[in-house]
């Protein structure tokens, strides 16, 4: 899945413009400061977007079930705490 690495360059990506603006001599040298990636997304969430996408309104959606159930299992599994679905509080942010 890693094998693949995309030429962002052209794609007005922070990561290679900085490097640019440092001078002529940056061959060989790979950008570390910034957790940004150079392959794709796996096919899985490129298509479950792609598929989100071509719906053409992107309004606010309420959070389905699923969610907080995948959240009070997540706390379950990784801390030992039982939550209950109404002590949860959404806050994009």
């Amino acid at each position: 899945m890693f094998d693949e690495i995309i030429d962002r360059k052209p794609f007005n990506s922070i990561k290679w413009s900085y490097l640019s603006s440092c001078g002529d001599s940056t061959d060989g040298i790979l950008p570390m400061w910034i957790a940004d990636l150079d392959f794709p997304v796996h096919e899985t969430l490129y298509t479950a977007i792609m598929r989100r996408a071509q719906h053409p309104i992107y309004g606010y959606a309420g959070l389905p079930d699923s969610y907080y159930t995948a959240f009070i299992q997540w706390m379950k599994n990784r801390h030992q705490v039982t939550v209950q679905k109404d002590w949860i509080a959404f806050s994009p942010g």
